[in-house]
């Protein structure tokens, strides 16, 4: 579900072979197995049908204001299908009340500020922005990651890319909610 949730949101932004690189490396069954030991996930089902999910993470940390105890929305994704239909409401709702639970001060998360349905989403229940950097750094820089393993020689492309990530990073803002 990850992989395919993904795919529908970003695939139209990146070449089949980048997206591929990056769904391999970051939905594999060996990554997933590793994430559920030590993350916190949720999955939405209708009549026992997947509809969307959440991952927190615990050991990330950007630009955060100070805070005691914080922990990231690392993702929060809904087939497309279901958009509108307020899965994502529901699974945003069970997030902010496991974190309230277990005494989180900060809630926080990355969003391309682009993602104007996403950004008003996060608004509704009370993000702000509190920094310059987002979850397209986390993309690219995966891709990077993997592309440059397998084409190293090509350095001039090295070099646009880290161009296009600085301009990312300048367009994606964090958004934080105060939950204490």
């Amino acid at each position: 579900m990850g992989a395919d949730t993904f795919y529908e949101t970003w695939g139209h932004h990146y070449t089949a072979t980048d997206m591929d690189v990056y769904l391999k490396g970051s939905f594999n069954e060996e990554v997933i197995l590793e994430q559920l030991e030590k993350e916190i996930f949720w999955v939405c089902l209708l009549e026992s049908e997947p509809v969307g999910y959440a991952k927190l993470r615990k050991d990330k940390q950007e630009r955060l204001p100070d805070t005691s105890k914080y922990i990231e929305l690392q993702r929060i994704y809904v087939y497309q299908k279901y958009h509108g239909t307020g899965a994502a409401h529901l699974i945003l709702q069970t997030v902010i009340d496991y974190v309230t639970k277990e005494g989180y001060d900060t809630l926080w998360l990355g969003v391309y500020e682009e993602n104007k349905r996403a950004v008003n989403f996060y608004a509704r229940y009370g993000f702000e922005v509190f920094g310059e950097w987002g979850t397209f750094f986390f993309l690219i820089s995966s891709l990077i990651s993997h592309l440059s393993s397998l084409i190293s020689h090509l350095s001039s492309l090295i070099s646009h890319l880290s161009s296009l990530i600085s301009h990312l990073i300048s367009l994606c803002p964090f958004y934080t909610v105060d939950i204490g």
